[in-house]
């Protein structure tokens, strides 16, 4: 591969040592030189291809900070606005029939739909078996719910799952039931969605797998993003996805986090995070357990009650752990450290953001291991400022959702949190001032991996009706552009590598048609993706 010398434009290398460049010179996958146009065209070799940036604006490459890359796209969408356009029951049976005709299921396949959101329907509550039903009671259906936390089943799942009126509720799980009749409603929340309906479902054939994978891939490139996390890794797809790589199909990076609380568990405990590398584009970065639910679907755990309490619920409900046994979560926790193997970590309520933090704590102590592993707390919606300080006494990380101050904002002012507690989700200018790194994410499936819409609302910090949720948490474009590279490529151990412009780093990089720090602060959304380079490569062109 020829050499590529990027020069005309603003290059922001992240780098505090030279922030801003006048050119980069790539040789092969790796940058081979960053300063001024003299200086790089001095190293360049004499048929170096010269590239015109033409006055857009050059970025490190985005580094996702945690999603679900290898089944974001595997499923259809079914998303209310601002994504999609279901907004009603009706719309969303419409849509599953329409699916269902023109893409009929064979043989024993489910229908599995994703990114339905009840907030958007005008009673703001869940679809029903019966609504479920509508769609088909021949084909097993699913549709999950936008945050992934709650699925609605038609009578179909539930009759091949076993499920009855009679089913017990599993530990850290719900399954929703008629507060007049006590009949299952379909509406399966949490552990009675993952570990008892999900577990039942088909596996879906390589094929299926592949094209879903390359869909996903296609999506996180548009929006500039070149290294991607899948935050629930089944280790059952590395032969697929380093096929995949090995045919020049799959170029993204994808680091994966096995659950550590399933079969998976075994196979990651000689697995060190330090040791890990990637292998036909594949690297084992740690593992993921889950502590709690989704603060917009109420079933995250807060130590204080909800604004408004889910119908049929106590006043005092705050949602609930998936382990209520610490010394369980504990004993986890001494398995990690002692594998030496980084842990994610999803906490959205501040309960369950209290259990991580002690029982971490904890199994550091009994086990005598304070290795760096740089533990994550992911979504980490409802941190508290003596939290933060907790967590910055231990080397534990945020990665904050905090996309959620548009998509959901509105819900938590009034209904999730209330005025107080919801201004300040996702605190980014507390971790800010406690000089922390952090990432941002958008969880996808559950929202587009969209890292310029990130940056638009670390700074504007505004809900989808215009409302001001806590401003004086805003942050400048530039920390924004630091939690979607330097800060995300630390999170993963990868900062020798990514997330700034500098010589001997991965050729991985974005271009934008404007600088994110000189537009109007409401325009930053409007900024658009023109080119994204991977390993020197460029594998996405806006037409």
């Amino acid at each position: 591969m020829s050499q590529q010398l990027y020069y005309n434009g603003t290059i922001i290398t992240v780098n505090n040592d030279m922030p801003e460049a006048e050119a980069v010179l790539v040789d092969g996958e790796t940058i081979k030189a960053v300063g001024s146009l003299a200086d790089v065209e001095a190293q360049a070799a004499a048929d170096a291809q010269k590239i015109d940036l033409a006055g857009k604006v050059l970025l490190p490459g985005f580094v996702d900070g945690h999603s679900h890359i290898t089944f974001s796209r595997l499923f259809p969408r079914f998303d209310a606005p601002p994504i999609g356009e279901v907004d009603s029951r009706e719309k969303l049976i419409e849509a599953g029939r329409d699916y269902l005709e023109k893409n009929p299921m064979q043989g024993d396949g489910w229908l599995v739909g994703m990114g339905y959101d009840n907030i958007a329907f005008a009673d703001h509550k869940h679809p029903t078996k019966e609504d479920i039903d509508k769609i088909s009671t021949e084909v097993p259906i699913v549709m999950m719910h936008s945050s992934g936390h709650i699925g609605v089943c038609n009578s179909k799942v539930l009759e091949i799952v076993g499920i009855t009126n009679d089913t017990p509720d599993p530990e850290g799980g719900i399954f929703q039931r008629d507060l007049q009749t006590g009949e299952i409603t379909g509406v399966c929340e949490e552990n009675a969605l993952t570990q008892v309906v999900l577990m039942k479902m088909p596996m879906p054939t390589p094929e299926f797998m592949a094209a879903g994978v390359l869909r996903s891939q296609a999506l996180y490139f548009e929006n500039g993003v070149t290294t991607a996390q899948d935050g629930t890794f089944d280790p059952n797809l590395l032969p697929l996805l380093q096929g995949l790589n090995k045919q020049g199909a799959l170029k993204i990076d994808i680091y994966g986090y096995p659950t550590l609380d399933s079969p998976n568990h075994d196979y990651m405990l000689d697995k060190r995070t330090s040791e890990q590398h990637y292998e036909n584009g594949v690297r084992l970065a740690g593992v993921k357990m889950f502590l709690d639910g989704s603060p917009q679907a109420k079933t995250a755990w807060l130590t204080e009650p909800y604004y408004k309490v889910p119908e049929g619920e106590a006043d005092d409900y705050r949602g609930y752990p998936v382990y209520p046994d610490d010394d369980k979560v504990c004993n986890f926790f001494k398995e990690t450290l002692t594998s030496g193997l980084q842990l994610l970590v999803h906490c959205n309520g501040d309960a369950a953001i209290d259990q991580y933090i002690t029982q971490y704590a904890r199994a550091q102590k009994e086990t005598g291991i304070t290795e760096a592993l740089r533990p994550i707390v992911i979504h980490c919606q409802t941190v508290r400022e003596d939290q933060l300080d907790r967590m910055q006494e231990i080397g534990m990380m945020p990665s904050y959702f905090h996309d959620h101050v548009l998509f959901w904002g509105d819900w938590h002012l009034d209904s999730v949190l209330g005025p107080e507690r919801g201004r300040r989700i996702s605190p980014l200018a507390s971790s800010v001032k406690r000089g922390m790194p952090f990432s941002l994410h958008q969880d996808c499936p559950v929202a587009p991996p969209n890292m310029v819409l990130a940056i638009h609302n670390a700074v504007n910090r505004k809900t989808q009706s215009g409302r001001d949720i806590g401003p004086e948490f805003a942050i400048d474009p530039m920390e924004a552009i630091r939690a979607v590279t330097i800060y995300a490529a630390y999170g993963c151990f990868e900062e020798d590598t990514k997330g700034s412009i500098e010589a001997g780093k991965l050729a991985d990089f974005v271009i934008l048609d404007k600088d994110p720090r000189a537009v109007e602060k409401m325009a930053i959304r409007d900024i658009k993706v023109m080119e994204t380079i991977k390993k020197g490569e460029s594998v996405y062109k806006a037409e």
